[in-house]
């Protein structure tokens, strides 16, 4: 997720309930919709070092400005309000969202235009996997 995210791509895993999905230097913005079931958590991770102006406007715990790091969790557990718009912005780095997959994908605005290639598609199985 990241690769793609660092390179003006979107890419989304799902499994268990859970979207995963990374933005770099941009904004994820999720339509209102009804807060799925109690418990259904909105978490963010930086993957950088340090991800810069890191915002969370319209989720329950609000955040402005923030500064988070790949070594201090602090973005976790957080939840969608009832009909609320919401969004989760970073400025400079790359975050790492999980969401709800009864939550809508959501749209995506990137600060400035990304270049290169992540490279050719290896479809080799890796010599790690246990058959």
């Amino acid at each position: 997720m990241a690769l793609l995210a660092q390179h003006g791509a979107s890419g989304y895993l799902f499994g268990d309930g859970t979207v995963v999905t990374a933005i770099c230097d941009g904004k994820l913005e999720f339509a209102a919709h009804p807060v799925p079931e109690a418990g259904r958590m909105v978490s963010v991770f930086s993957l950088s070092d340090v991800s810069l102006d890191v915002n969370e406007p319209g989720l329950k715990y609000e955040l402005e400005h923030g500064t988070l790091t790949n070594t201090v969790v602090q973005g976790v557990s957080n939840e969608f309000r009832d009909n609320v718009r919401a969004a989760i912005s970073v400025e400079k780095g790359t975050l790492i969202v999980t969401f709800p997959a009864e939550v809508a994908l959501p749209s995506v605005n990137r600060n400035h235009d990304f270049s290169g290639s992540i490279g050719e598609l290896d479809t080799e199985v890796s010599a790690l996997l246990v058959r």
